[in-house]
């Protein structure tokens, strides 16, 4: 992975949309996310910094999407296995890619007062979600999962992007398809990370919470058949999970 300590320019820069030719174009950060470990984290002093924060991001007219993920359960924070989550908060930043650096490093030297905090920059892929039917600043009525994605010992990361970035794109959407058409599915490509301490990813995904309702045959054969070549070219071993809801400030 790219790492890059960035305070005034960015890594970076073009990415062509086409999932086949992923892994061939150079690419460009158009987020920066900011996670937020629970270990070591003052919540009361988060909660106030991390609105500031946010609020400051939604004022800039560089930006055009800002979000703030808490935990969908603040008393136990487990993550989807029943493990207690290693996140308690998240701030997603879409900004024009030159005022990412400066933006971003703004933001986390407002939220380490109050926690640390790990910040990368990400080229957003939104392959499917759900269309926003409350209001700017309510919290979502839906959960979502912020999984960090670290790609298997020794593949190659253009072999990597061409795995998760195309077949695996095809497979995921492929079941939510099945089952009529609708969730989250958000790819989060990390091309840079502020900080020397901040733990080095290949992506963030974003999904929506496994349902509770009967699943067709249809589906399940292709849940399947998406898990199972995750695990071709992911170390499952490495995943962590954040179960979060939106608070939507900006889109």
């Amino acid at each position: 992975m790219i790492r890059c300590v960035i305070v005034s320019s960015i890594c970076a820069v073009s990415l062509a949309w086409s999932p086949s030719a992923l892994a061939e174009q150079p690419l460009t950060a158009n987020k920066f996310i900011v996670m937020i470990p629970a270990q070591g984290c003052d919540f009361v002093k988060l909660e106030t910094r991390l609105a500031k924060a946010a609020k400051a991001m939604v004022r800039n007219r560089r930006t055009t999407r800002v979000i703030v993920d808490w935990p969908a359960d603040p008393e136990r924070n487990l993550d989807m296995m029943g493990n207690a989550s290693p996140f308690i908060a998240a701030l997603e930043v879409l900004a024009e890619p030159s005022a990412l650096a400066r933006l971003a490093d703004k933001a986390r030297r407002k939220l380490e007062k109050a926690c640390p905090v790990d910040t990368y920059f990400a080229q957003e892929r939104r392959l499917m979600t759900t269309p926003r039917s409350w209001k700017l600043g309510e919290t979502s009525p839906r959960i979502k999962v912020l999984t960090t994605v670290i790609r298997k010992q020794g593949l190659p990361r253009a072999e990597f992007l061409s795995e998760w970035g195309d077949k695996h794109a095809e497979l995921s959407l492929g079941w939510r398809k099945a089952r009529g058409g609708d969730g989250h599915y958000v790819q989060n490509i990390i091309v840079g990370s502020l900080g020397d301490e901040t733990p080095e990813l290949d992506g963030i995904g974003e999904i929506e919470v496994p349902g509770s309702g009967p699943v067709t045959e249809d589906e399940r054969q292709a849940r399947m058949e998406s898990a199972a070549h995750a695990r071709s070219f992911q170390d499952m071993e490495q995943i962590s999970m954040f179960l979060g809801r939106e608070v939507i400030l900006k889109d």
